[in-house]
């Protein structure tokens, strides 16, 4: 609630709250006030003149009088300067929020950023070991060449085998020439990779999408025209906000005096008024404390002083003639 709110509000309740308060001295100090007038109202009826008798006695000392009865309560006080503006209100909750709108789509994604440049070529590996040199292999045996033409099979005559070996024992083989170069061997394997090349650089961001629905709108929170004010007759205004069953209520308890009457071992509360000791006290707290005893309460009317003695009053009627008193003793010869 704002400042404005609230100053607005008071505006309207402090003509009420100083009707009550009025109403609520004028309610508690009204019994004093009628006791007080009837005290000084109060004359003496004076009764028809008696026959003249005889004096009497005198009487004994008679106690003394009642204290006289308090004077008046001094005037009023001038009206003290008005009192500092009340903190603002809590604020009423919020509202429960509307409930989240629908995700839009995916934007388009955005196109892919151009490759980064290539490694460089790993260095070359070292030549491998040059191999050893092969001998020269030996010519074939008579036997080696036989074996390789008619190897032995399941129906093949000996005899042949046997013809061969007698034709090239008397045709030996003559030894081979060096054979051509053969050639060349399979390419040695690659050296290690190069350290990678740097990234490419990121595609643009794709364009955003649509934005989702509204939520629905949240309760209307409670206004002016949903307070009222209750009073509970001492000194409690209490705001009440109200709409359905959504119920908000405020209790302000006011320090207004309240005569409490003579002083009693008790609660009180601030603003509560005593009598303790012929003087009038004011609670500044809530305290179970004796008046005078320490700060919780705050001397309002000090006692008045003791009046002067009143005028004697007139001689009374005569009283009855008393009783024949016994003979004294016999005074003494002359």
């Amino acid at each position: 609630m704002h400042h404005a709110h609230i100053k607005a509000i008071l505006e309207g309740v402090v003509p009420e709250m100083k009707s009550a308060i009025a109403a609520a001295v004028d309610s508690a100090t009204k019994p004093l006030l009628e006791r007080i007038a009837a005290l000084e109202g109060r004359s003496a009826t004076k009764g028809d003149r008696g026959e003249k008798g005889e004096p009497g006695a005198d009487g004994k000392d008679g106690a003394p009088g009642r204290d006289g009865i308090d004077g008046k309560d001094g005037a009023a006080g001038a009206e003290g300067p008005p009192g500092k503006d009340g903190r603002d209100g809590v604020d009423g909750k919020d509202g429960a929020p509307g409930k989240d709108g629908a995700d839009g789509k995916d934007g388009l994604p955005g196109t892919d950023g151009q490759p980064g440049k290539d490694g460089r070529d790993g260095i070359d590996g070292k030549d491998g070991a040059p191999g050893l040199n092969g001998k020269d292999a030996p010519p074939p045996t008579i036997a080696q060449i036989t074996e390789a033409l008619l190897p032995e099979q399941p129906g093949v005559i000996s005899p042949l085998k046997k013809a061969v070996r007698d034709y090239f024992e008397a045709f030996p083989v003559p030894a081979g020439k060096d054979g051509a170069d053969g050639k060349d061997g399979a390419p040695g394997r690659d050296g290690q990779p190069g350290a990678p090349g740097a990234a490419g650089r990121d595609g643009k961001d794709g364009a955003d999408g649509r934005d989702g629905k509204d939520g629905a709108a949240g309760r209307d929170g409670l206004g002016f025209d949903d307070l009222s004010f209750e009073y509970d007759g001492e000194r409690t205004v209490t705001l009440r906000f109200a709409r359905g069953s959504d119920v908000k209520t405020f209790p302000i308890d006011l320090p207004i005096p309240i005569f409490r009457d003579a002083w009693t071992e008790g609660q009180y509360k601030r603003g509560d008024m005593v009598m303790w000791g012929g003087s009038l006290f004011c609670a500044t707290r809530d305290t179970r404390a004796k008046p005078d005893s320490n700060d919780d309460w705050k001397l309002a009317t000090r006692r008045g002083r003791d009046g002067k003695n009143g005028v004697d009053g007139k001689h009374g009627e005569r009283g009855l003639k008393g009783d024949k008193g016994d003979i004294g003793p016999r005074g003494l010869p002359a």
